[in-house]
């Protein structure tokens, strides 16, 4: 309880600070929403007009080439509102992001990964906490340090390529400073009916009967020490750490794990997904929770305020994490 009390009233604070900030950008929402109303307008005249002229003076082939004059616009129309949202909501990121990163120690935010997205992603890819993929977006990048633990975490939608392309994985991948050198990787995945054991790897059964039904460890059999450093390293505090983690920051509906995890070299390779549930009836909704979203400018109330709110629960979200872990046991 007072965790939230103390997220709130920092907010409160953050929103305060940024009045002004906040003001400019009410009155840049305004002007933007009337200048694409009108276009969108202007743009629905013409292309009705064009299309009732076809259709009258060609007759089928007239229709015809209407219809795809209406099919052609409407993606262009969305393409569109899509390019002024993305400006909408960099515009909104660029002035509250600042102020959320200087309430913490040498935090950086930075809109997209910068350097190559194939190689920044390959370590949770050798690790197989994500699934094979050719698309990759990385936005919201944030490097920092805390609790002596430097970290980085990007919001990822990882998808196969092609007509029949699917998103394999969409949340966050974090990767959190340990202290300690683990030279052949270690792996946690939620244990299900549907789950299959990973290649060449060995599972180690940790004797804590919550923990063991909810995750699989496993370590490469070619490391004759991996039994050892399993168990050196899953201490009782790791795994109510992770357990935690799971249950409160991913907020996934039917007891599922949220997280997948590995450990290689110096640093934790973390996985999360999260999601808001709401009841409809006595049924459970599932929502997914994006990271540092913007609402849609075409909304009559920008509601800005409670981005500001949103943003600063989800950097929070990192620090939680951390918080959560057993501290460094090399100081």
């Amino acid at each position: 309880m007072s965790e939230n009390r103390t997220e709130s009233s920092q907010a409160d604070q953050l929103i305060e600070q940024l009045d002004g900030e906040l003001s400019e950008l009410k009155q840049a929402h305004q002007t933007l929403r009337e200048k694409t109303r009108k276009l969108l307008m202007t743009l629905a005249a013409v292309i009705l007009v064009v299309a009732a002229v076809l259709a009258v003076t060609a007759g089928e082939d007239g229709i015809a080439m209407a219809v795809v004059l209406l099919i052609g616009s409407s993606m262009v129309t969305a393409f569109l509102l899509f390019q002024r949202h993305r400006q909408w909501a960099t515009r909104v990121l660029e002035q509250v992001m600042p102020a959320i990163c200087d309430m913490h120690e040498k935090l950086k935010y930075a809109p997209t990964v910068s350097e190559d997205k194939r190689a920044f992603v390959e370590p949770w890819q050798k690790l197989e906490l994500v699934a094979h993929h050719s698309k990759r977006e990385l936005n919201h990048h944030l490097r920092g340090r805390h609790r002596n633990r430097h970290f980085e975490v990007v919001a990822a939608r990882l998808s196969t390529g092609g007509k029949d392309g699917q998103t394999v994985f969409d949340g966050l991948l974090m990767r959190i400073q340990t202290g300690r050198d683990v030279p052949a990787r270690i792996v946690v995945r939620p244990r299900s009916m549907f789950s299959f054991r990973l290649k060449n790897t060995v599972e180690v059964k940790l004797g804590n009967e919550t923990f063991d039904e909810r995750f699989e460890v496993c370590h490469d059999e070619a490391d004759p020490e991996g039994e050892q450093r399993v168990r050196e390293i899953f201490t009782p505090e790791m795994q109510e750490a992770l357990l935690n983690i799971s249950r409160e920051e991913g907020g996934l509906t039917h007891d599922r794990a949220a997280i997948t995890a590995g450990f290689i070299h110096d640093s934790l390779y973390l996985t999360l997904v999260q999601a808001k549930s709401s009841k409809v009836g006595k049924v459970s909704v599932e929502k997914p929770v994006q990271f540092l979203q913007v609402r849609n400018f075409l909304r009559e109330d920008p509601q800005l305020e409670q981005t500001v709110r949103d943003a600063l629960e989800h950097v929070g979200v990192i620090y939680r994490i951390i918080d959560r872990l057993p501290p460094r046991t090399d100081g």
